[in-house]
């Protein structure tokens, strides 16, 4: 009987990971610990300001440092919120590199 809960509780673990992120429109895969299936999606680059403090998201003020913006793999922003809402506190910002 244990070892068949411990089977189970292999399975779901396993099946929730799998689950835990979805394909930017572009085709890459967000990373689990920004997205939970909903979480992310493009955002226009009109969205977002650099600031000296790092990236700024107009919609809600919220400022992520530039060391901790993820890097972007089609060159465009993307922006991960609880729960998809626009007015959601922020878990993630994916940017494209900075050019100097």
């Amino acid at each position: 009987m244990a070892r068949r809960s411990a089977l189970v509780l292999i399975a779901s673990l396993l099946s929730t990971s799998a689950a835990g992120a979805h394909e930017a429109p572009s085709g890459w895969t967000y990373e689990a610990i920004c997205c939970s299936d909903k979480d992310c999606r493009p955002i226009s680059s009109g969205d977002v300001e650099a600031t000296p403090y790092g990236w700024r998201l107009k919609l809600t003020g919220d400022v992520v440092a530039f060391s901790q913006a993820r890097r972007s793999r089609d060159g465009a922003f993307h922006w991960c919120t609880v729960g998809g809402r626009n007015n959601g506190k922020t878990i993630c910002l994916y940017a494209p590199e900075m050019t100097q």
